[in-house]
């Protein structure tokens, strides 16, 4: 397992991943290290924290698998931003899941599944959507605004997905100095607008909701994923065969599975026997 030329075990690439995160974001590392400088210190955090046999790995091997890592782990990023910009309102996160995985499968054979490694870099400043336009700051124009021209000045990404509002319009700047000239009362000015304000108020609180309960929906169904992968990765580890291995190997498998007996144990109470659950 520790064989350089070997295939990757999964707790391998999440180390991996969890080793680059900590390490291009340290504030210590600076941008201006060599790329080389850069993988000898993601080696090092890479053995220091790996709790699996010892290692032959070197920083060169590291970085070949990371790059086909981050390329997948880049790949189910953009798709999952496509599929929130295409999807339609009023569908549910499953829906948006798979037209995730439909976008990725356009570049891959199979779906995405490394949702252990996406844990460990989806907050990473590369992993992270892009921001969205900003806003100008507020200002007070010099000029007067027309009859027909609104004081209020709103993007359409903040209300997309909230359902149009059935309050009046509120006057313009024109129209509210004419009211006050013909002795229209200040209070009704003020009222207007505090009706627009209102309405604003309500669009965007909706807007915040759609975006909570999407977010729990995605962190609901991501958890689930990951309890999936990890009761597969326990049943891995207690139907390995350990009849051939030396006795370091076997004393360290051993350890792996009394692990996994006792997290079991642990989740379902007393229990004599060890059953991975996949629900």
């Amino acid at each position: 397992m520790g064989d350089s030329n070997c295939n990757w075990q999964e707790d391998e690439k999440i180390q991996l991943c969890n080793s680059w995160a900590r390490v291009t974001v340290c504030s210590i590392t600076g941008k201006s290290i060599s790329l080389s400088k850069l993988w000898e210190k993601v080696f090092a955090d890479y053995v220091e924290n790996w709790r699996g046999p010892p290692t032959s790995r070197s920083p060169s091997a590291l970085q070949s698998q990371f790059r086909h890592l981050k390329k997948m782990l880049k790949d189910w990023h953009n798709a999952q931003l496509q599929s929130r910009n295409n999807i339609a309102s009023g569908h549910n996160m499953m829906d948006q899941m798979n037209q995730a995985q439909s976008i990725y499968m356009k570049h891959h054979p199979k779906e995405f599944d490394k949702w252990a490694c996406w844990e460990k870099v989806k907050h990473h400043p590369y992993f992270v959507d892009p921001p969205s336009k900003e806003r100008a700051p507020e200002s007070f124009p010099t000029h007067i605004a027309s009859e027909n021209e609104s004081p209020i000045d709103l993007d359409d990404d903040e209300v997309m997905e909230t359902p149009p509002s059935s309050l009046p319009r509120p006057m313009g700047q024109k129209r509210a100095k004419e009211a006050m000239r013909k002795g229209k009362k200040v209070q009704d000015v003020a009222s207007s607008l505090a009706l627009s304000i209102q309405s604003m108020a309500e669009s965007t609180q909706a807007s915040v909701e759609l975006v909570r309960q999407r977010n729990e929906e995605i962190a609901a169904h991501s958890k689930r994923v990951i309890e999936l992968e990890e009761a597969k990765e326990d049943a891995r580890i207690m139907g390995t065969d350990t009849s051939n291995m030396s006795p370091d190997e076997k004393r360290w498998w051993k350890q792996r599975k009394r692990s996994v007996m006792a997290k079991t144990l642990f989740d379902d109470g007393s229990s004599d026997c060890y059953t991975p659950r996949f629900d």
